[in-house]
């Protein structure tokens, strides 16, 4: 008889945080020099002009000398609920439903104003899964699929503010309505050749923001309604193979190949349809027409080894992306250029390793 399993739990959580930041000048004092140049300038109070070891962080009334004091008081209810129907001793249908949260944090960083040291709120995910797992020809196959729908309020990621004096300021920021949907599969087949292991994994994912009014940039308000959240490509894949050869009391040597990656995906929000800003004297990468949105890619990797008659000590020798492929892992904004990150290079190495 097919056995049906309920699932149910929730938590309470509250969580109470205060912070003390302040951009501390050191060497020669120049950047204090600076901001005390500033605080002259556009400040609104009046301060005592900072030296090495003062105090360079401007605050609301771009002032400097005054350490930033914040507190982030909150709670929330997390709970899940969901179904599991064994269909038969091969067959696992599932459904769940579940709402968890994310701390809100204050940032960590140097900043120049208060507007930087600023928290975000607590990130909550409603959660819709339904899936399968599967084993078939005799436990020859195994496949495992789901199909998931989230919905987040205050999702937290990397923005920007429009800064009179600095111009633009990196920030934490809560996106206030956002989702992500999708359908992820992988399979696992032992073919009629003994020690053969074949895996395939592959990740459909779409993102979007329903609602977030960013920063007015030359008087025009941004509205990043209907675009693409940061670092979710649209495909992910895996294909790998691992050979195991067992001699006996001889040992057992092996080896593995595998292909992963992805579809291209931005990094910033708007990161598909931001530009270089081609002015006089430009120096960019012109190349590059869309700095923040990073290219799809795809990577190998092998290893071949030997497992002692043991068990218990192997020696491998590995590569990770052999083929040497660039790709990139971030895109970034730092003062007035724009930053790359590219991933690692093709490497290989040798690992003994033992277990007790």
């Amino acid at each position: 008889m097919p056995d049906v399993t309920l699932k149910g739990g929730a938590r309470y959580t509250e969580a109470d945080n205060s912070t003390v930041e302040r951009g501390i000048c050191n060497g020669n004092g120049l950047t204090c020099t600076l901001f005390n140049v500033i605080g002259q300038e556009l400040g609104t109070q009046p301060f005592p002009p900072q030296t090495t070891g003062g105090n360079y962080t401007l605050n609301f009334n771009h002032v400097p000398g005054f350490p930033f004091n914040g507190s982030l008081n909150e709670n929330n209810i997390a709970w899940r609920g969901g179904v599991d129907w064994r269909a038969n001793d091969h067959t696992l249908l599932y459904a769940n439903i579940s709402r968890g949260f994310k701390a809100g944090s204050f940032p960590t960083l140097a900043g120049s104003t208060f507007a930087e040291f600023e928290p975000v709120k607590q990130e909550s995910v409603t959660s819709y899964e339904a899936g399968v797992k599967a084993g078939l020809f005799d436990h020859s196959v195994q496949l495992n699929g789901a199909g998931f729908y989230y919905t987040y309020n205050d999702k937290q990621v990397r923005g920007k503010i429009i800064d009179p004096i600095f111009d633009v300021l990196d920030v934490l920021i809560n996106v206030p309505r956002s989702h992500i949907y999708g359908v992820e599969g992988d399979a696992t087949w032992l073919p009629p050749v003994h020690g053969l292991t074949l895996n395939a994994a592959l990740t459909y994912l779409q993102s979007e923001i329903d609602k977030y009014d960013g920063p007015s940039v030359y008087g025009i308000p941004t509205n990043f309604a209907g675009t693409q959240l940061p670092f979710t490509p649209r495909w992910s894949y895996s294909l790998s193979g691992d050979y195991r050869m067992p001699l006996g009391d001889r040992g057992t040597p092996f080896v593995s190949l595998a292909w992963h990656g992805q579809s291209n995906e931005v990094s910033e929000l708007g990161g598909s349809t931001i530009g270089f800003f081609a002015g006089a004297g430009d120096r960019s990468a012109t190349q590059l027409s869309k700095p923040f949105q990073l290219p799809a890619y795809g990577l190998v990797d092998a290893s071949l080894g030997y497992e002692f008659p043991d068990r218990k000590t192997t020696l491998r020798f590995y590569g990770k992306n052999i083929f040497n492929r660039l790709y990139y892992t971030n895109a970034v904004p730092y003062l007035d250029a724009t930053v790359r990150y590219a991933g690692l290079p093709g490497f290989y190495g040798v690992q003994l390793s033992r277990t007790f």
